[in-house]
């Protein structure tokens, strides 16, 4: 069984599928090159991202399947060791008269389904519990640390909510942010920032929003195990309300 190698880009997974596509391969592997361990028996071929190739490949599956098949394919590239089901995925696409959801429905894409509604989850989740800041006037910061590398997936989600603020949203745990100045959205490596640098009304906010949700409370209905089902504790730490 062929192993193409690409370079962990989602531009190279794109060129992979490709390459198996053109060489009419059925039974294949697709593997990210960083991850991979290989034995001197293994019948490898390492695959080059080109960005012409790529943007072709990603337009014929948006004009064949529509943008939503883009979208699932996007997210389970997300899911770890994924990208042999996905091209498994367009395999059949190409193969059988059904559509983009049937076909996921496939005994065979089980898996891939489960992975795509996972990453999906943790997108929904993140719309709830992500928490901004205040840094300085209109200027909103927000942290986090998700499974999965979302970041280009969920800020379009607060430009929509909040057009007319800068917006800077921190994957502490892969170390860059995404930086929106109300014209464009910027990738920048980012460490840890300085939150003693929250602007006057900040800690006032916080503090007022914590009040505001303890009046709301209901002493006699507290179920800390029916609230861990909807707010995992993982997500504590990043929801200012939860501290302290």
């Amino acid at each position: 069984m062929p192993i193409l190698l690409y370079d962990s880009t989602f531009d190279g997974l794109l060129c992979a599928i490709a390459k198996a596509f053109k060489y009419n391969y059925e039974d294949i592997t697709i593997k990210d090159k960083s991850l991979s361990q290989l034995s001197l028996i293994d019948k490898v071929m390492d695959i080059k991202t080109d960005p012409i190739l790529s943007k072709k490949m990603y337009e014929r599956i948006a004009s064949l399947w529509g943008s939503l098949t883009i979208e699932n394919i996007y997210k389970a590239y997300l899911y770890p060791e994924t990208e042999t089901l996905i091209f498994k995925y367009l395999y059949l696409l190409t193969k059988e008269k059904a559509t983009p959801l049937e076909t996921l429905s496939h005994v065979e894409l089980t898996l891939l389904d489960k992975r795509i509604q996972c990453v999906s989850r943790d997108i929904h989740r993140w719309y709830g519990f992500l928490r901004f800041k205040e840094v300085k006037p209109n200027t909103f910061y927000a942290y986090y640390e998700p499974k999965f590398d979302l970041t280009n997936l969920i800020i379009p989600h607060f430009i929509s909510r909040f057009p007319n603020q800068n917006l800077v949203i921190h994957d502490t745990l892969r170390s860059y942010a995404a930086l929106y100045n109300q014209v464009e959205i910027v990738y920048h490596r980012l460490e840890k920032l300085n939150l003693d640098l929250l602007s006057s009304y900040e800690n006032n906010y916080q503090e007022m929003w914590k009040e505001y949700l303890h009046h709301l409370t209901i002493k006699e209905r507290i179920n800390p195990k029916r609230q861990m089902a909807f707010m995992p504790k993982k997500y504590w730490p990043f929801i200012s309300e939860m501290k302290n």
